[in-house]
């Protein structure tokens, strides 16, 4: 079973990285369309590396926010992939070197799920706390578990 972040998490993540309540969505039509496109993937990609693409690709390539995109697209992707079990494994520089290809438009989303696959990690655990609090947002389990992979970027 995938396990996937809702809108409202999405606009959280921002949020939380804009340190603010209020947050300002460029276009709220992307972020669901993002979700729906997660939702229709199908699941034999066990390790979910074309719903973290999906993520990452299309927030950096879309713009849905106004301010944040690059750091809530990382951090949307390392949530998600977290989720699931599993975990980038690459260097902040790593991340940021892909993240400013893909705003460049120098890779397609397809070369950024192979980028995923190759540095992908499976962990021995699950979803965080996603079992046992159905009802509760992810979004504060996940902050406390990628506080160090938070960006400031020029």
């Amino acid at each position: 079973m995938k396990y996937m972040l809702s809108v409202n998490e999405l606009i959280g993540l921002n949020k939380f990285l804009c340190g603010s309540e209020e947050v300002e969505i460029r276009d709220y039509n992307i972020l669901e369309n993002i979700i729906q496109s997660c939702s229709k993937l199908d699941d034999s990609d066990k390790y979910y590396t074309s719903m973290a693409a999906v993520i990452l690709y299309s927030i950096l390539r879309e713009h849905p926010f106004v301010y944040n995109n690059r750091e809530t697209a990382i951090l949307a992707t390392c949530a998600t992939m977290l989720m699931n079990g599993c975990s980038i494994h690459a260097t902040d520089s790593e991340l940021l070197a892909v993240a400013r290809r893909i705003e460049l438009g120098e890779l397609t989303r397809e070369e950024v799920r192979k980028w995923i696959f190759d540095h992908y990690m499976v962990h021995a655990f699950t979803v965080i706390e996603a079992e046992k609090h159905p009802d509760e947002s992810h979004v504060e389990s996940l902050l406390g578990h990628l506080t160090h992979k938070l960006w400031a970027v020029p």
